[in-house]
């Protein structure tokens, strides 16, 4: 077993704007490793491997999350671009649901929540609502990409939602 140490939480700065890029540089590659390893035991970073089924998995996930939310904000922007019947408020609320949904997958994910799978199986649903409103409207064809990003990803967060060896080992985070 490889272990790593990491900097005890009060010499680390964590800064609002530093937040999000130490977590991607330092917990998601430690997280998402074929060999367990160690984080912090300070208590901000909890002890945390995943099972070696799940490396890919995750993985995967978190980057269909990612295109998803990238088409449903492109298609927000495109949708009120050309108005009319594609601006109708509530189309940009289901997409704009989908897009912060699918934002918090991955953030839970990336994170080591032991609510990931929680999270993922609600982002599947959301998806889901998504992909059905888009697809009253698949003949536009930014319509359509955007309806197939969301079955994309509605069936990896269904995956992960009830991928049961895809528990944090350990104790992940409780939030």
């Amino acid at each position: 077993m490889f272990h790593r140490k990491v900097k005890p939480c009060n010499t680390i700065p964590i800064r609002p704007s530093y937040a999000l890029q130490y977590a991607l540089q330092n917990v998601l590659p430690l997280a998402l490793t074929r060999n367990p390893r160690t984080l912090s035991s300070c208590g901000c970073l909890p002890h945390l491997t995943i099972s070696d089924s799940c490396h890919s998995t995750m993985k995967q996930c978190i980057d269909i999350c990612r295109d998803c939310e990238r088409a449903c904000l492109e298609t927000i922007s495109y949708c009120l671009a050309k108005g009319g019947k594609l601006a109708d408020p509530a189309r940009i609320l289901v997409l704009q649901n989908c897009a912060d949904m699918c934002a918090t997958c991955s953030k839970f994910m990336i994170s080591g929540s032991k609510l990931h799978t929680r999270v993922c199986s609600m982002c599947s649903e959301v998806c889901t609502a998504c992909a059905r409103d888009c697809m009253n409207m698949q003949e536009d064809a930014q319509l359509a990409k955007c309806m197939e990003s969301c079955h994309c990803c509605a069936k990896s967060c269904g995956k992960m939602g009830a991928f049961l060896d895809c528990k944090l080992i350990g104790g992940g985070r409780d939030g």
